[in-house]
């Protein structure tokens, strides 16, 4: 018995096929969770299809918004920290082959930083209680970090406590910004937040300052004058004082009513009380304080200079000095030699 045996030979077509234009997704990106946005810029190369079409689409990760899916160049919003994102560029190429790159976004978690809600305006001697930060906690692996980025007279007691106590000096009021920071030492990311505090300032008790009398002058139609009150506030808060005059034999000028330490003019012989008036919630009241414009002494002495012994000039002896005299000052006078003409 003859067997037939029947041979098959299947033959493989085989060809290669390869697209006429390209697309590039970009480099992958590495971002913190609190970054605004990402940028997603795509390219294209080679023949692609009239009009250009091209797509962002997401293949991975959790959903993120793509803000405009048909441009080239899109921002992508909604990224949560600890994951990897991957995004998809896409075109079509004119012998109609559909073309595509990935790329990859990781999303580095950091603790989005609170500062706290601002303070009210609030005196030094405010409690320990009042006097405290209210900023939120770090996550695993981050540091915290208070600092005053403007205004002064405040010390923060332990700047890596997001609840750290403050203490305010009582000559300096204003506000002051701190800032609180929280940071990644490992992944580099950061954020922070700022908290505003009005200070209030002022020592306490205040004070007018000590009665003043004033330098005996010259017959002076007018002199002038500082006052010494404590400091008791800038207005922060409505914490503010007011100096004016109570009385007086003139009408003095006080060149900053609202300043502890104002100047004063048109000041003439006699006795002046200056009320320094304090109003606010740390604390309120008024005080006095006198200033006493002596008479004046008369003229100032006329001077005069000569030189001792004869003859008085010019020598022709070979001498090398000369004794100079000039007439005696009076009481709260002083009198100075000094050199106007000649060789040194």
């Amino acid at each position: 018995m003859k067997k037939l045996i029947f041979f098959i030979l299947i033959f493989v077509s085989s060809y290669s096929y390869s697209q006429n234009c390209s697309v590039n997704a970009d480099i992958d990106q590495t971002v913190c969770a609190n970054a605004t946005t990402v940028t997603l810029t795509g390219s294209v190369a080679g023949l692609s299809k009239t009009p250009l079409i091209t797509t962002w689409s997401q293949v991975g990760g959790p959903s993120a918004v793509i803000t405009s899916p048909g441009s080239l160049t899109t921002t992508v919003t909604g990224l949560i920290g600890g994951n990897t994102y991957t995004f998809r560029f896409s075109s079509t190429c004119t012998d109609g082959s559909l073309v595509y790159d990935d790329m990859q976004v990781v999303v580095n978690k950091i603790t989005v930083a609170n500062a706290g809600p601002d303070f009210a305006p609030i005196c030094p001697n405010a409690s320990a209680s009042l006097r405290k930060l209210a900023a939120n906690a770090v996550g695993p692996g981050e540091t915290g970090l208070w600092t005053v980025t403007s205004g002064s007279g405040l010390t923060i007691t332990t700047p890596s406590s997001p609840t750290s106590a403050f203490t305010m000096q009582t000559t300096v009021a204003g506000n002051s910004v701190l800032r609180w920071t929280i940071t990644n030492s490992t992944t580099g990311c950061s954020s922070y937040d700022e908290v505003t505090i009005p200070k209030m300032g002022g020592v306490t008790p205040f004070t007018a300052g000590p009665d003043q009398t004033l330098g005996a002058c010259y017959n002076p139609p007018t002199t002038t004058a500082t006052l010494v009150g404590s400091f008791v506030g800038n207005g922060t808060g409505g914490q503010i004082g007011t100096w004016t005059v109570v009385s007086g034999p003139s009408v003095p000028g006080i060149t900053s009513p609202n300043a502890n330490n104002s100047g004063l003019t048109n000041l003439k012989q006699g006795i002046y009380i200056f009320r320094w008036t304090v109003v606010g919630s740390c604390y309120s009241g008024s005080d006095d304080v006198q200033i006493t414009v002596p008479a004046g002494i008369g003229a100032a002495t006329t001077a005069t200079a000569a030189i001792s012994g004869n003859p008085t000039m010019p020598f022709c002896d070979g001498r090398d000095n000369v004794v100079l005299v000039g007439n005696t000052p009076k009481v709260f006078e002083t009198g100075t030699w000094t050199q106007t003409v000649g060789p040194t």
